[in-house]
């Protein structure tokens, strides 16, 4: 159903059908962990899973997406139905189990999760249907606070629309207005891959596909951490299923690091990966109607050898 890596290992959310007999008809959806590392590759094992409670699993919320950063699992579920609140699990290791603890979150959205992504800080981005981008800061205690809007720093300035050989001087250069911080947003993304982190330098970087602009946003946070103070937008409610979350968060800004733009080779992304130190970006991108294409670039290009 959906794939995410903590570094090491592989992270799969899997669905198995439900044996004829049993008490409910739900589904059973699982967590598992793989690692490169193995003695038989042609029949990997897994190292170690774990069965999402199939109390928490009704028809209108179920397992959707999951995203890795350390040691926590994270699972979003969802609905196909109209959303008023989304359920989110964290599941962390207990005297060295992986998977072995959970803690719960219920957040209301104003729109559906398409995407999500974590820092190892518990910081949660999510990206909502119409291309807002919104983050949490998940902590225990009982101290609840909102969710809020993620803000960059200077607008972003459009893409050219034309390649580098047909630019001419009378080519009009898109220009923004500096009013400060702006809210982020990419309209028209909609990929449950469209969100990606990375550790780089020691900074944290959030990387997101712009899909209708054909290129890969690569955001850092700002020198100091979260600033801003909470504003109302997300309202999340703390729960006490498994070990308990509350959620504390205030103003995500981040700074536009640099961006990746490509009509020719990111005709039509549909999904990204990012490796854990945030080097190399991956981007399964659909170039031709009958073939998809892996692009792989690298963020550092000067320490690429020749």
């Amino acid at each position: 159903m959906d794939i995410a890596s903590n570094g090491s290992q592989l992270v799969l959310l899997t669905v198995h059908p439900m044996k004829a007999g049993a008490s409910t008809s739900n589904n059973i959806y699982m967590l598992n962990l793989l690692s490169s590392d193995q003695a038989k590759p042609d029949h990997p094992v897994f190292d170690a899973f774990s069965q999402i409670d199939p109390r928490l699993v009704r028809a209108n919320q179920v397992p959707t997406l999951i995203t890795a950063a350390g040691t926590d699992v994270y699972v979003v579920f969802g609905s196909n139905t109209a959303q008023t609140s989304t359920l989110i699990m964290d599941y962390f290791p207990k005297a060295n189990i992986p998977l072995a603890q959970t803690a719960a979150s219920t957040l209301s959205f104003s729109n559906t999760v398409m995407s999500v992504t974590a820092f190892p800080n518990h910081e949660l981005f999510f990206l909502l249907a119409g291309g807002s981008v919104q983050s949490i800061h998940l902590t225990g205690g009982t101290q609840t606070q909102p969710a809020t809007s993620v803000l960059v720093d200077n607008p972003i300035a459009q893409p050219l629309p034309v390649s580098a050989k047909a630019f001419t001087w009378q080519t009009p250069v898109p220009t923004i207005t500096q009013e400060g911080t702006k809210a982020l947003a990419v309209p028209g993304t909609s990929s449950p891959s469209s969100l990606g982190a990375g550790t780089v330098n020691g900074e944290q970087h959030l990387y997101i596909m712009d899909t209708a602009s054909h290129r890969i946003l690569d955001l850092k946070t700002m020198s100091g951490g979260n600033t801003g103070t909470p504003t109302t937008g997300v309202t999340p409610t703390s729960t006490t299923t498994g070990g308990g979350v509350a959620t504390n968060n205030s103003t995500v800004t981040l700074h536009l690091a640099q961006q990746y733009v490509s009509p020719t080779f990111l005709t039509l992304p549909r999904s990204i990966a990012v490796d854990a130190q945030g080097s190399q970006i991956n981007v399964l991108s659909q170039n031709t109607s009958s073939m998809l294409a892996l692009v792989s670039f690298h963020t550092n290009p000067q320490n690429v050898c020749a």
